[in-house]
């Protein structure tokens, strides 16, 4: 998690927190291990004083933005993900701290 200077479009705050790279390794996705590390991600955020957290997310992976859904984050706009030479498309994904 770091500050965001500049959040992309759509994400609405003063003081916004971004996520990178948050990944449960599958052997132990479905424990509440993905949910109880995202809550630590909102308390840090708050202690620190964000108003809003973000991410991104790959359009084309529905459990995780199914689960980013359930943990409160409403997609709020689009971006492009490269990987090499390879173009994907991402959501931008924004939920209020509180």
């Amino acid at each position: 998690m770091r500050a965001s200077h500049e959040p992309p479009s759509g994400v609405e705050g003063k003081r916004a927190f971004e996520i990178v790279r948050f990944y449960v390794d599958t052997s132990y996705q479905g424990r509440g291990i993905g949910a109880a590390l995202m809550e630590e991600c909102f308390d840090e955020a708050s202690r620190r004083g964000a108003d809003v957290i973000w991410l991104q997310v790959w359009k084309e992976a529905p459990w995780a933005v199914g689960f980013y859904a359930r943990m409160g984050f409403v997609v709020v706009g689009s971006a492009p993900f490269y990987f090499g030479e390879q173009v994907g498309d991402d959501h931008i994904m924004a939920r209020p701290v509180a």
